[in-house]
């Protein structure tokens, strides 16, 4: 029997979101698979539209591993989000997670006129990407495409996203799980 890739648990210490998704693509809460991860991120790559990007972005924290895999076999630098604001930085773009504990996240070194591609571990709800494409955009910074290795809400909420003419990609969907976690928890 092969073992899940990915858990629904509940969270203790709730956000606006009860639960977390666990995968062995961040390295929390299960070991990372780091081959799993090369494989995964690879076709994720090659779903992507890179030409011309001058950065891969990824968001703390658990988008960060995934993101800088991609960003690593496409050879197009990295740049993760933080959750700590500099001083007096001109580059500064500040979006908001709604679900998380932490929800401020501050990315840095990306000036105007650049062109971005977003990737991240999950997608749920998009609304922590439609925040952070709005500022991006409003830095005048192009998102040229977003990809996650999970999207684990409903095609219905990515519409938020093509409404801003971006078409995400993802490789499972919670759909691929579901003879091995309990999803009640997503609804």
């Amino acid at each position: 029997m092969s073992k899940p890739l990915l858990r629904i648990v509940e969270r203790e210490t709730k956000g606006s979101r009860p639960y977390v998704i666990i995968n062995p693509f961040t390295g929390r809460g299960i070991p990372l698979d780091h081959q799993l991860l090369q494989e995964v991120a690879r076709t994720l790559a090659l779903k992507l539209k890179l030409d011309g990007v001058d950065y891969i972005v990824g968001f703390a924290e658990q988008g960060l591993i995934p993101a800088y895999t991609v960003a690593a076999i496409a050879e197009i630098p990295f740049i993760g989000s933080t959750r700590s604001r500099l001083k007096n930085d001109e580059t500064e773009i500040h979006f908001i997670e709604p679900h998380s504990e932490r929800p401020d996240h501050y990315v840095y070194g990306i000036r105007k006129e650049y062109s971005v591609v977003i990737v991240e571990d999950e997608i749920t709800k998009c609304k922590t990407l439609y925040n952070a494409v709005t500022a991006f955009q409003e830095k005048g910074i192009k998102v040229q495409d977003i990809g996650a290795l999970i999207m684990a809400g409903e095609v219905k909420d990515l519409q938020k996203l093509e409404n801003k003419g971006l078409d995400p990609k993802y490789i499972f969907t919670k759909q691929d799980f579901i003879h091995s976690l309990d999803i009640s928890l997503l609804n």
